[in-house]
């Protein structure tokens, strides 16, 4: 196994992530202009409930399918691991979307505002779809082939940005939950057309095993040799489903721990906010945080979560040189998000006027530029987390980011009420960056030992390198007088910090696309 092996297939995956994302963000900012900060609370408030119910049905099972695959030469044992996988988990999403329609007012009515009901109605398809995609995804990433799941992934993004605003904008006129309704309809087509994009994949791919089978039975036919049946095909059905959910279910708990902290978010903020303002001011102060703002801090982190799925399946079939991939990755990831934690503390306000002045307020400007500062410290906290879970998952040490999450999530829940008393939205961010900081260094306490990490001192002038870069980049903007100014600015500064991390041989191209 050779380490380009790695990156590359990392690199793979991280470009079509990364447009994949972009498709997102374009959708999220057209979204906000035409609902509003109150349309964007609703739909905050139906997505972190949409995600965990997909984690608790299909969490865990791409990184297991993933790993199981990986851990097989015999090609037949895993469409046979597929194939259980995919009925099993039809079952559970079928029935988890039918509860999502009969508990969807009762859901709204719990998390503040009862209006959010009628947006459930558009995402309960997606759950469905999402559970079989899964299952999808983790048996071509383990297989090393990284191209599926990234395709599938700008399907997705293409389809709900075409639907998504095409039904918003249609339906927003009968009121801002029927423009939210419409854009979640948006999201469970463009699912659906993802499903349809790997099964056609996995239709090709088997059609092209069986012609080979075809040929090496043939061969081994006229050579007189017989083939061997594989044993795990003996299995009976039951037996695979628990050697899946043996592997998914510690993934499962710690992939849950976020998406269920963000469900008591959009209990607790709404509700503890509309004690002191209006339950619409309380909405879209919540739509804020989690929409334009959750977006934006999101976003850099997907090319860490690129590295991390790239890494697992690669890690657990490796023999050596286990603790070299997980320090090329860590490395990797921080290269990527410390600029986006400086951009984000120099030019907030001006990349959310850049983006939302249609659909935000000055007001609302001017609140989300700070949070979004305060926000920034979480994109570098996260990419650890990303790739130190990844590692730690590879190596059989799942419950370890489980439990250092779950210490994050309950400091974070209990932030929440103490500093939402005082009746301000920044008491909500400090307690996440709180959480991820905390997360943070506990995995990597925990990843330092289990992978001795060995890292060049001189990488860590790369953080001065960006304070410094995009510090002169922010005086410098002054001398812009048009909208896209900021713009400009962050793009230079973006080249010449690139420029100065290559001259200075703190990182080399190789490492991300070798």
């Amino acid at each position: 196994m050779k380490k380009k092996e790695i990156m590359g297939s990392g690199g793979v995956l991280m470009v079509f992530m990364l447009a994949a994302k972009g498709i997102g963000a374009l959708f999220r900012i057209p979204l906000t202009n035409i609902v509003g900060a109150e349309g964007m609370g609703l739909y905050q408030m139906v997505y972190p409930f949409y995600a965990l119910l997909l984690t608790v049905s299909s969490g865990g099972l791409p990184a297991a399918i993933s790993k199981i695959v990986a851990s097989k030469n015999d090609e037949r044992a895993s469409l046979r691991v597929l194939k259980v996988a995919v009925i099993a988990l039809a079952i559970i999403g079928g029935v988890t979307a039918l509860a999502v329609l009969i508990l969807r007012k009762f859901i709204a009515t719990v998390q503040g505002n009862s209006l959010a009901g009628v947006a459930y109605l558009g995402i309960a398809p997606a759950v469905l779809f999402v559970c079989v995609i899964s299952v999808l995804r983790g048996y071509f990433q383990g297989r090393r082939n990284m191209v599926p799941s990234g395709i599938s992934q700008m399907v997705e993004q293409v389809f709900k940005l075409v639907f998504g605003l095409f039904f918003a904008s249609l339906m927003v006129k009968r009121g801002v939950e029927y423009g939210v309704l419409g854009a979640l309809l948006g999201v469970s087509l463009s699912e659906l057309f993802a499903l349809v994009f790997l099964l056609v994949c996995l239709l090709y791919h088997k059609k092209d095993y069986d012609r080979r089978t075809r040929i090496s039975l043939s061969k081994a036919i006229e050579a007189g040799e017989m083939a061997i049946p594989s044993i795990y095909l003996e299995q009976r059905a039951v037996e695979v489903i628990k050697s899946i959910f043996r592997i998914a279910l510690p993934v499962t708990l710690s992939s849950l721990v976020l998406p269920l902290t963000q469900v008591i978010d959009s209990v607790l903020i709404v509700n503890l906010l509309s004690q002191s303002v209006p339950v619409t001011t309380a909405t879209a102060l919540f739509g804020l945080i989690n929409g334009p703002i959750g977006s934006l801090i999101n976003m850099p982190t997907v090319l860490t979560m690129s590295l991390g799925v790239s890494l697992l399946p690669k890690i657990a079939a490796a023999t050596d040189k286990k603790a070299e991939y997980g320090a090329s990755a860590l490395k990797v990831a921080m290269t990527i998000a410390l600029p986006c934690t400086v951009v984000f503390l120099f030019f907030s306000r001006e990349i959310l006027t850049v983006l939302y002045s249609r659909g935000l307020s000055d007001e609302q400007i001017e609140i989300g530029a700070h949070l979004l500062r305060i926000g920034s410290l979480s994109v570098t906290y996260i990419a650890l987390i990303q790739v130190a879970t990844s590692c730690l998952q590879a190596v059989d040490k799942a419950h370890l980011p489980a439990i250092n999450l779950i210490i994050g999530a309950v400091i974070k829940v209990a932030l929440t009420v103490l500093l939402l008393q005082f009746g301000s939205i920044t008491g909500a961010m400090v307690a996440s960056v709180t959480c991820y900081a905390v997360t943070a260094l506990l995995n990597f306490v925990q990843m330092k030992k289990h992978f001795p990490l060995g890292c060049e001192k001189k990488w860590l002038l790369a953080l001065p390198v960006a304070v410094t870069v995009f510090g002169l980049a922010k005086l410098a903007y002054g001398g812009f007088n048009f909208r896209y100014g900021a713009v400009v600015a962050i793009f230079v500064a973006v080249v010449c910090y690139a420029v100065a991390l290559l001259s200075m041989r703190l990182v080399k191209i190789k490492e991300f696309f070798a």
